[in-house]
């Protein structure tokens, strides 16, 4: 049983959320939601939980090519790369 809205809390720390041309491939946004959340101690959901969830935000899943192979990936979606008020 999850404790708490790990995704929500996930999405809401680490990433930004309908950023212009931003994509994330399905497994490089899962796997850093795995690593967080066992950083923060908490089990993290499923990987198909997290597709739901950033339906819901608005994120759209594409396939487009990466070396020649089609791939899965999030539209819409991008990390955050520094806190605000930091250089």
């Amino acid at each position: 049983m999850v404790t708490q809205d790990t995704i929500g809390r996930f999405l809401h720390e680490q990433c930004v959320i309908g950023a212009p041309f931003a994509r994330m491939a399905s497994r490089d946004i899962y796997s850093l939601y795995v690593q967080w959340s066992n950083s923060i101690g908490e089990k993290p959901e499923s990987e198909t939980a997290l597709g739901r969830r950033l339906r819901q935000k608005g994120c759209t899943p594409i396939k487009p090519y990466i070396n020649g192979k089609r791939s899965r990936a999030w539209e819409g979606v991008g990390l955050v790369t520094c806190q605000e008020g930091t250089p």
